[in-house]
């Protein structure tokens, strides 16, 4: 199972897990909507290049790192994490309502070959809610065992602990599995975990490549 040279497939797994947004969920365009609209609004700089290198990291860290980095010096009274959310998840509300995000069909295509053959997980730093909602309206629900995300583990990644829940779920060993990412801190995170990461973005047929 080889999906291109960059990922090369040095054993037949036993397991599966995948990252959603960006990895199954074609949404990190999607997204980048939202943090366009409301950073700006409280202050904060965020070019959507380096939004892009946080993906894989949970939105409040993303927010409060940035809080803490952008307004150290005290001159400015520092915006709230949970009003930039709530605002965030208006617009994002109403955007799945006009436009949104499908599926990034290679993963996909991985994940309909293997179905009912070897169990699979998604593991994700994005809420339940969401990642639920994402994968219910794409129809991806029922292909896997087990569905973890950012409230199940104490520690996010470039952490271990998600993926390692994951492979717990689904009763197959980390070094016997696979793990599917389209981020940094994702592949930093099933290495820790003794996970075969392979990067999606690196794939043939990959929508958005590095």
């Amino acid at each position: 199972m080889a999906e291109n040279n960059n990922n090369d497939a040095p054993f037949e797994p036993e397991g599966l897990v995948f990252d959603c947004d960006g990895t199954l969920i074609d949404s990190m365009h999607f997204f980048w909507h939202s943090w366009s609209i409301v950073m700006p609004k409280y202050g904060i700089e965020l070019s959507k290049k380096r939004f892009f290198s946080f993906a894989g990291i949970p939105v409040t860290d993303i927010i409060s790192s940035l809080i803490e980095e952008q307004f150290a010096d005290g001159t400015r009274e520092k915006p709230s994490v949970e009003e930039i959310i709530k605002e965030k998840k208006v617009i994002v509300a109403e955007d799945k309502k006009t436009n949104p995000p499908g599926i990034i069909p290679c993963v996909v295509d991985i994940v309909k070959k293997y179905h009912g053959k070897i169990p699979m997980a998604v593991a994700s730093s994005g809420t339940k809610e969401h990642v639920t909602e994402d994968l219910e309206r794409n129809g991806l629900t029922g292909y896997f065992d087990a569905i973890i995300t950012c409230e199940d583990v104490v520690n996010g990644k470039p952490a271990p602990d998600i993926f390692l829940l994951a492979c717990k779920k689904i009763n197959v060993a980390p070094e016997k599995c696979f793990g599917y990412e389209d981020a940094d801190v994702g592949m930093q995170s099933l290495k820790s975990a003794g996970i075969h990461a392979i990067d999606v973005r690196l794939m043939d047929e990959y929508p958005h490549k590095l």
